[in-house]
């Protein structure tokens, strides 16, 4: 059985900065402080946190949305869930609505930390640190 994750973060930075920094690879690099392969373009794989996180872009559309194949590679080979980010702007700030499916049970705590501490928190300092 499967769970889902879901989390809404608010960032003090326009969406068009937040998704380039998810997106180019030496700001996904610089802002989480690990080796990171990734692009916007739709079909290309990646490999973040020093290849602890791999997959593939299902769907992109700059500054909206990416849809992910996303998988720790600690996980059995060929499981993935899917990670949806979706960018929206409230005056002036960022907001990301993630949506994670296909989540193998008793994972949804540790991810649910795990893109708070390694992502959300870091990305934040970064924008201020950045701005």
């Amino acid at each position: 059985m499967s769970t889902t994750l879901h989390q809404e973060i608010t960032f003090n930075a326009p969406k068009s900065t937040v998704f380039e920094a998810y997106t180019n690879a030496e700001q996904h690099s610089k802002f989480t402080d690990a080796t990171a392969v990734i692009t916007a373009e739709q079909g290309d794989r990646f490999s973040v946190h020093d290849n602890k996180i791999e997959g593939c872009n299902i769907e992109v559309i700059k500054d909206e949305l990416i849809v992910q194949a996303w998988r720790p590679a600690n996980w059995p080979n060929g499981n993935y869930s899917v990670v949806k980010l979706t960018f929206s702007e409230k005056k002036g700030n960022c907001v990301i609505t993630l949506e994670q499916t296909g989540i193998p049970e008793g994972g949804v705590e540790h991810l649910d930390e795990g893109w708070n501490k390694m992502y959300w928190e870091p990305l934040k300092v970064w924008l201020v640190d950045n701005a």
